[in-house]
C-alpha cells in the first residue's frame, strides 16, 4: 500500500510504502495509551515491521540519487544489503523461535502457516535485490539505481501486504488472552532468541 503523499512533501522515510499504525489493533494512538498484554506481540511486531518499511523506503528514495555521488555508492550498497540481511534474519527468527511456541501455547496447529507461506511469496524478488547488490559490490556488474528500484517495485507490494497481514493474525491473540502472559512471553522469547543467535561480534545470525 503506497503512501498518497508525495515524497517531496514529507522528507522522512514513511513512503512510498505505507507504515503500519497501532490503530490497526483498535487503539487510538494517544500518548500514554497502554496496549493490552495479549496484543504485546502484535504491537512489538508493528514496531519491527515499521523499521523494515522505513529501511526499504530509504533505499527506494535514494537508490537512483546516490548515482550522482559515485564515491557514496559503496556505502549505500552496504546499507541496502544490511536491510536485506535484517529482513531475512527477522523471518527466520519468527519461523524458528516465535511461531512454533505460538502454536504450542494456543493449541492451534498451523495458526501461523499462512504468514509463513507469505514469506516465500517475495523470495524471487529478494534474491534479485540481493544479487544485484552483491554483484555491484564485487564488480561483476555496474550498480544501477533504476534497476534496483524496479526490483523493489516487483516485490514490495507483496511484502508490504504480508507485514500488515501478520499483524492481523497476531491481533486474534485476544481469543487466547488466558493462555499465557503474552507481554512476558514476548519479552522472554525475544531475549531467548537473541541470546541463542548472537555471534561473537554482537551481531545476530540464525541462518
Amino acid at each position: 500500500m503506497a503512501s498518497t503523499e508525495t515524497n517531496s512533501s514529507r522528507p522522512w522515510a514513511d513512503g512510498p510504502f505505507e507504515l503500519i499504525s497501532i490503530a490497526s489493533l483498535g487503539y487510538k494512538c494517544q500518548p500514554g495509551e497502554k496496549v493490552a498484554p495479549y496484543h504485546s506481540m502484535a504491537a512489538e511486531m508493528i514496531t519491527v515491521h515499521n523499521c523494515l518499511l522505513r529501511g526499504i523506503n530509504s533505499v527506494y528514495l535514494q537508490c537512483v540519487n546516490v548515482e550522482r555521488s559515485p564515491e557514496s555508492i559503496p556505502a549505500f550498497i552496504k546499507y541496502a544489503k544490511a536491510w536485506g540481511h535484517i529482513l531475512h534474519e527477522h523471518h527466520t527468527t519468527e519461523e524458528k523461535w516465535f511461531f512454533p511456541e505460538i502454536e504450542a501455547i494456543t493449541g492451534e496447529k498451523g495458526i501461523m502457516d499462512v504468514n509463513v507461506e507469505q514469506h516465500h511469496a517475495f523470495d524471487d524478488g529478494l534474491k534479485q535485490y540481493n544479487a544485484h547488490l552483491e554483484n555491484a559490490e564485487t564488480g561483476k556488474e555496474t550498480y544501477d539505481g533504476a534497476k534496483l528500484k524496479s526490483v523493489i517495485d516487483s516485490f514490495m507490494p507483496v511484502l508490504r501486504q504480508h507485514l500488515q497481514d501478520e499483524i492481523f493474525t497476531l491481533k486474534t491473540f485476544e481469543k487466547y488472552k488466558d493462555k499465557t502472559d503474552w507481554a512476558k512471553w514476548t519479552k522472554e522469547t525475544a531475549s531467548k532468541a537473541i541470546k541463542a543467535t548472537q555471534t561473537a561480534d554482537g551481531m545476530v545470525s540464525v541462518s
